[in-house]
C-alpha cells in the first residue's frame, strides 16, 4: 500500500517481540523487512544497519542448522553403530539363549522324568498308607465291635444274674415270710394263749421273756423279707419304697436322711429294684463298715437323668479297697449294678471324715 512508515513501526514492535523471545528467525525475517521498508523509504543508512544485522543472524542460523545436521548425522552415525552392536550383541545372546534353552529343555526333560518317578513313588506311598489305614479302620472296627458284643454280652450276663438274684431273694423271701414266719407266728400265737389260760403252771417272767425274744425274731424276720423283696416298691412305687427303707434304718444311734427331687415315673421295675438295691447297699455300707452315725441320700432327677449322691460321715474307706477287686463290703456287687444300668460312680472318702458317693445314669442309655 506503500504506508512504509506504518510498515517500519509494525516491523519494529515485531522486531521487539523476537528480540524479547529470542527468537532467531523472527529477527531475521523483522531485520530483513525493516531493511527493505526502509529502503523504500530512502533511508539507505538504516536499511544498511537492519540488512547488516539480517545477515548477522541467518550466519547464526546457517551455522546453528549445519551443527544441527551434524548432530543428526553423529547421531545417525551413533545410532547405526549401536544398532551394529545391538545386532551383534543379540547374535551372542540368540547363540547363549539357544545354548540356555538347549540345558533347560534338557534339564526340563530330567524334572519331568524325576516328577514322573516322584510322582509314581508318592502315589505308591498314598496307595500303601491308604491301604494301611484301611486295615488299621477295619481292624478298629473289629475291635469295636467285638468290644460293642463283650459289652453286650456282659449286660446280658448283669441282666440274667440281677433277675436271678432278684427271683431269688423273691422265692426267699416268701419262703421266709409265708414258711418260717407263719411258723414263728403260730408259735407265739400258741405261747399267748397258753399264757392266758393257765398261768399258774408256768413261769411268768421266763415265759413273757421267750414271747419277747420270739416276736424280735418275728421283726428281724420280716425286716430280712422286705429288705430281700420290698413289697413297698412293687406296690407303691420307688419313692415310697426308698422313703419306708430310710425310715427303718433311723434308728436311736442313726440317722437316715432322703431327699427327694424329681420324679420316678417311666422307669421300669427292673430298673427301679437295681437303683433301690444301690442305695440299700450304699446305706448298709455307711452304717455297718464305715459306722456312720449321719447318712444323706439324695435323689435329683431331671428329665432322663438321674443323680444319686449317698453322703456319711463315717471312718472313710480306704482308698486300696477301693481299687481292689474282691474287696467285700458289696462293692463289686454295687459296681456290678451300675454297670448294668450303663451308669458312671465315683467316690470321694477321707479318713474319720466320711464318704460321698456319686452315682450318674441315663435312663435311656440304662
Amino acid at each position: 500500500m506503500g504506508a512504509y512508515d506504518k510498515a517500519i513501526a509494525y516491523m519494529s514492535e515485531f522486531k521487539d517481540i523476537a528480540l524479547k523471545e529470542k527468537n532467531l528467525q523472527d529477527q531475521f525475517d523483522a531485520y530483513d523487512k525493516l531493511a527493505v521498508y526502509e529502503a523504500s523509504s530512502k533511508n539507505y543508512e538504516k536499511a544498511y544497519s537492519n540488512l547488516t544485522e539480517a545477515i548477522k543472524i541467518s550466519d547464526i542460523l546457517v551455522n546453528e542448522q549445519t551443527q544441527e545436521n551434524m548432530r543428526r548425522l553423529e547421531l545417525q552415525y551413533q545410532t547405526a553403530k549401536k544398532e551394529k552392536e545391538i545386532l551383534a550383541l543379540k547374535n551372542e545372546n540368540n547363540r547363549s539363549a539357544l545354548s540356555l534353552e538347549i540345558k533347560r529343555s534338557q534339564g526340563y526333560l530330567m524334572g519331568a522324568i524325576i516328577s514322573t518317578l516322584a510322582f509314581i513313588l508318592f502315589m505308591g506311598h498314598l496307595f500303601y498308607r491308604k491301604k494301611i489305614r484301611k486295615a488299621h479302620v477295619e481292624d478298629a472296627k473289629q475291635k469295636e465291635e467285638v468290644k460293642l458284643l463283650k459289652q453286650e454280652q456282659q449286660n446280658n450276663i448283669f441282666s440274667a444274674m440281677i433277675e436271678g438274684q432278684e427271683k431269688e431273694r423273691k422265692r426267699l423271701a416268701i419262703d421266709l415270710h409265708d414258711g418260717l414266719g407263719g411258723r414263728l407266728s403260730g408259735i407265739s400265737l400258741n405261747l399267748s394263749k397258753l399264757d392266758k389260760d393257765q398261768p399258774q403252771q408256768y413261769p411268768k417272767k421266763q415265759l413273757k421273756k421267750v414271747m419277747k425274744d420270739l416276736n424280735d425274731s418275728l421283726t428281724e424276720l420280716r425286716n430280712i423279707a422286705r429288705n430281700m423283696m420290698p413289697e413297698t416298691l412293687v406296690k407303691f412305687g420307688f419313692r415310697a419304697a426308698l422313703k419306708d427303707y430310710c425310715s427303718s434304718m433311723t434308728r436311736s444311734d442313726t440317722k437316715v436322711t432322703l431327699q427327694f427331687y424329681g420324679s420316678d415315673k417311666d422307669i421300669s421295675i427292673q430298673q427301679q429294684v437295681t437303683l433301690y438295691r444301690i442305695i440299700q447297699e450304699l446305706i448298709n455300707n455307711a452304717i455297718k463298715h464305715a459306722k456312720a452315725t449321719e447318712v444323706l441320700v439324695q435323689y435329683i432327677r431331671e428329665d432322663n437323668t438321674i443323680d444319686i449322691t449317698v453322703e456319711d460321715n463315717g471312718i472313710g474307706i480306704d482308698n486300696k479297697v477301693l481299687e481292689k477287686k474282691g474287696s467285700g463290703m458289696g462293692l463289686d456287687n454295687l459296681k456290678t449294678r451300675v454297670a448294668y444300668l450303663k451308669g458312671n460312680m465315683d467316690f470321694l472318702t477321707e479318713k474319720d471324715e466320711g464318704t460321698t458317693v456319686n452315682i450318674y445314669i441315663n435312663i435311656d442309655a440304662a
